[in-house]
């Protein structure tokens, strides 16, 4: 992957453990996996446009890093969060990225594509 294609800043997290508030159980602070990692965003499979706001917040998208040490902890059920609209998208599945079929390709050693949806929480 080329530097100049990283244009996007995604924080990577986990669910923390629940924790009881009253007589509930609910979601604890998330855990930080991945800070600030330089990635590539773009639409998912589903080019089209989406007619109202409800389908746009569940819209799928890819979202494209390289693989470090960190990233590699990465796993479906985590969450990015985009740095340039914090907007939080729920990670539906993360697999070695070898490159698109009509460019030049990546390296499945050192990319992962991440497939991801909006949760519509902010």
């Amino acid at each position: 992957m080329r530097s100049g294609g990283l244009d996007n800043e995604a924080t990577f997290v986990r669910p923390g453990p629940p924790v009881r508030v009253g007589q509930s159980r609910v979601p604890g602070p998330d855990v930080v996996i991945a800070p600030d990692v330089p990635c590539r965003v773009t639409a998912g499979e589903g080019t089209e446009r989406f007619a109202n706001a409800e389908n746009a917040a569940t819209a799928p998208i890819a979202i494209y890093v390289r693989r470090e040490e960190d990233t590699d902890q990465i796993n479906a059920g985590d969450a990015a969060i985009l740095a340039t609209t914090r907007k939080r998208y729920v990670i539906k599945s993360v697999r070695p990225y070898s490159g698109d079929k009509r460019t030049a390709g990546g390296d499945p050693r050192r990319e992962l594509e991440i497939l991801a949806v909006g949760d519509g929480a902010l």
